[in-house]
């Protein structure tokens, strides 16, 4: 049990952090897509389903890569990144939504997401938990503290708060 307990911190920071891979996909599933011009569309989509599964298929490995081609993955996957951030601002700018209404669409969905990941990184020790496990146990619960509380914030004043378009 103290073992799962020493995991958590840097558990539920990876399922944060899968959940952020994966945040832009439930604005697809609700039709967001179809308010993008066709030209980002069928740029971004599949560049973001490429980078997003390039990805999951690093951090959900067992191991870390620890080969000499390690460098070119690292700006593969900043690289991978900038593209989910693109997709990400872009497929929450439709809907004629406020800054504070993106950011809370995109934390809503962002949580629902990590919540998702939570089992997976807490049944299987992943590749992007061993790399959170070097940081500082501290670290690691101040950082999840920090996302959490910023993301719920920004969630629930997005419920709360009647939409400015209606």
């Amino acid at each position: 049990m103290n073992s799962r307990m020493d995991r958590f911190p840097s558990a539920a920071l990876a399922a944060c952090i899968l959940g952020l891979v994966i945040c832009p996909a439930p604005f697809i599933a609700i039709g967001a897509r179809s308010g993008l011009p066709s030209a980002i569309g069928f740029v971004l989509l599949p560049a973001f389903v490429f980078g997003s599964a390039f990805l999951l298929v690093r951090f959900l490995g067992k191991t870390a890569n620890r080969s000499p081609g390690a460098h070119a993955m690292r700006i593969a996957e900043a690289a991978a990144w900038v593209v989910i951030a693109a997709f990400l601002f872009f497929v929450s700018g439709v809907n004629l939504m406020t800054g504070v209404e993106r950011s809370g669409a995109v934390s809503t969905f962002f949580l629902a997401a990590s919540v998702c990941w939570l089992p997976v990184v807490a049944v299987r020790k992943t590749a992007l938990e061993a790399r959170l496990t070097q940081l500082p146990r501290r670290v690691a619960i101040v950082m999840l503290i920090v996302v959490v509380a910023v993301s719920g914030i920004s969630m629930i004043n997005f419920i709360v708060t009647p939409s400015a378009f209606i």
